[in-house]
């Protein structure tokens, strides 16, 4: 049982190093029926690997099993059998974040910090752009009846 381990522990440990097709220590993706909106985004707080989607009669749970840990693995020692963690918790929470994010008394600091977490310089920010073709538009709007009598003028002409 001993080697066994051991030599388990050193193929993963490989396989993590970037040996692509020797086995892996995160789970692979699973083509599913269900949809997981958080599929492949939530960690296990214990072993850090990533929960995978478990429906439970009208809910959906992400679960980290201990099973799937190798055995003798160290954190087998405190790693509960199973650790859920409900679905709907975690998109209350994150749909709550979200809507204050973009409230509309926030929603200009947000694009802001997003815009500067994208490299994006301030002065070209979307509402300087709107301001700019707003401006160019009415400025076209302007013009428009001068353009017009210039037309007829040589339209009269031609004819």
């Amino acid at each position: 049982m001993e080697t066994f381990t051991e030599v388990q522990l050193r193929r993963r440990s490989r396989a993590a190093g970037g040996l692509a097709k020797s086995g892996k220590l995160e789970r692979g993706p699973k083509k599913t029926k269900r949809v997981y909106p958080l599929r492949g985004r939530v960690r296990c707080a214990i072993c850090e690997r990533r929960m995978e989607g478990t429906p439970r009669a009208e809910r959906t749970y992400y679960r980290c099993p201990a099973r799937t840990l190798v055995p003798g693995s160290p954190v087998l020692a405190h790693h509960p059998k199973n650790v859920y963690l409900p679905e709907q918790a975690v998109l209350d929470l994150l749909n709550e974040w979200i809507g204050r994010l973009f409230a509309p008394e926030n929603r200009d600091e947000a694009v802001d910090q997003l815009l500067a977490s994208a490299g994006v310089a301030k002065e070209s920010t979307v509402g300087d752009r709107s301001k700019a073709k707003i401006t160019e538009a009415s400025t076209k709007l302007r013009r428009l009846p001068e353009a017009s009598r210039n037309c007829q003028d040589l339209w009269m002409k031609i004819f």
